[in-house]
């Protein structure tokens, strides 16, 4: 699975600014992985006026699923 988003936000009073995310996953049998990437591009900008928003940002996960047959 693979999903990207660009996103171009201008907020009232704010210069406009572009979000671009990045989405990346795998199911193995049981298992799960995925990898995710947010503001690619390490865009400096403020939601609220005087609060930065975070930078590139990288998150890995993973997942174990435990089936369980019920007869």
């Amino acid at each position: 699975m693979a999903r990207t988003r660009v996103g171009v936000t201008e907020r009232f009073d704010r210069d406009p600014y572009a979000v671009w995310d990045i989405d990346l996953g795998r199911q193995f049998k049981n298992l799960g992985a995925s990898l995710s990437f947010s503001n690619l591009t390490n865009m400096q900008y403020e939601e609220i006026k005087g609060v930065a928003m975070p930078g590139r940002t990288v998150i890995f996960a993973l997942e174990y699923v435990i089936a369980r047959k019920i007869r």
